[in-house]
């Protein structure tokens, strides 16, 4: 049986993730167990029960609202265009082959700008969202000697260090990536979105995993540091909280991804 091409799996993958109680996690399993997202949206109600481990009535319903997602599909492909989104998926070859590799990939990205395919030379800076002057101050003065020397700063957009480290790496004329939780539509925190465009004319890029329309929620940002970590081939924390997420961001990249932090 011919594959599915990249249009109609990109399409099948956002109908899935249109319907409430359906993330990266079922997505993935989706896949797994069908051998792609069309196959997925093909399948009987049995099938996608036995991938997903629920009720065949709850698979009838995931099925029934992924096939009627039509008009969702068309906004949420209209919102892309206007704010110039493309789509990787993880069989893409320009997929980031670092976060590949890592244990839990998501089976979709939204990019904006340059995201490269090959492993590049690139450093996590991340730290507490309520910086001190001397915190910001040493988050700046480290991405700057990285870009500096063309290495890619990678950090999550949040307030405080993250903000820092991306503004001294365009100071610096440098590369930087930042990882969103958040849907495109709802960037996360919304005084930032000056910032992130100027990463992306500054060759560097925005990427996140869930769809334009969804909001900041508490749970989004523990897979948004595991993205972060996987890009990275070193984790800097400037300043974090004994239970933080910078924190996390650095054990992710020690004890998942055995990189130095």
């Amino acid at each position: 049986m011919p594959l599915p091409d990249r249009e109609a799996e990109i399409d099948a993958a956002l109908r899935f993730l249109l319907v409430p109680g359906v993330g990266l996690g079922r997505l993935r399993q989706l896949r797994l167990a069908c051998g792609g997202f069309v196959r997925a949206l093909e399948a009987d109600p049995p099938t996608v029960a036995s991938a997903l481990r629920v009720e065949t009535a709850e698979a009838s319903r995931i099925l029934s609202d992924a096939r009627a997602a039509g008009d969702a599909l068309a906004s949420e492909r209209a919102a892309a265009g206007r704010m110039g989104v493309g789509f990787r998926l993880l069989s893409d070859d320009n997929y980031p082959a670092l976060l590949r590799a890592s244990p839990d990939p998501p089976e979709l990205l939204f990019v904006r700008g340059e995201l490269v395919a090959e492993p590049e030379p690139a450093v996590a800076i991340v730290g507490s969202r309520r910086a001190t002057a001397y915190g910001s101050l040493q988050a700046g003065a480290l991405a700057v000697a990285r870009a500096e020397r063309g290495v890619t700063v990678v950090s999550g957009g949040a307030r405080g260090i993250d903000a820092e480290a991306h503004r001294a790496a365009l100071r610096a004329a440098g590369r930087s990536i930042a990882v969103l939780a958040t849907g495109f539509a709802h960037p996360y925190p919304s005084e930032h979105a000056g910032l992130f465009d100027a990463l992306v004319d500054g060759g560097g890029a925005l990427l996140t995993a869930p769809p334009s329309f969804v909001t900041a929620r508490p749970d989004l940002f523990p897979r948004r540091n595991r993205v972060i970590a996987a890009l990275s081939l070193v984790t800097v924390v400037v300043e974090a909280a004994s239970r933080s997420g910078a924190l996390l961001t650095a054990r992710i990249a020690v004890d998942d991804l055995t990189r130095e932090a």
